[in-house]
C-alpha cells in the first residue's frame, strides 16, 4: 500500500478525481437485476493526461498492478 500511495503522490496535479473504491455492484439490464459474472471493479481514479499513450505510461508505473489488471479509458464531454 506504501507504494501505491508514494505513486499517487507523485502524480500530484494530475489527479482529477482521487481513488474511489467500490463497495457492491449490481448488474441492471432491461431483462432486470443480477450480480456481476466474471472479474469486479475494485474503483476507480480519474486523471488527467496529454493523451491515451500518457494515460496508459502513468498506468504501467501503478504499484497496484501487482494485485490486478487495470483499465484505462477517456472520457469525453457531453453537451450539456
Amino acid at each position: 500500500m506504501a507504494d501505491y500511495m508514494a505513486w499517487m503522490k507523485n502524480l500530484g496535479d494530475s489527479i482529477v478525481m482521487p481513488q474511489t473504491p467500490f463497495k457492491t455492484s449490481k448488474m441492471v439490464s432491461k431483462d432486470g437485476l443480477s450480480d456481476p459474472s466474471g472479474p469486479s471493479l475494485m474503483g476507480f481514479l480519474m486523471i488527467e493526461a496529454a493523451d491515451m499513450d500518457a494515460a496508459i505510461a502513468i498506468a504501467q508505473a501503478c504499484p497496484f498492478l501487482e494485485m490486478g489488471d487495470m483499465r484505462v479509458a477517456e472520457t469525453m464531454e457531453m453537451p450539456g
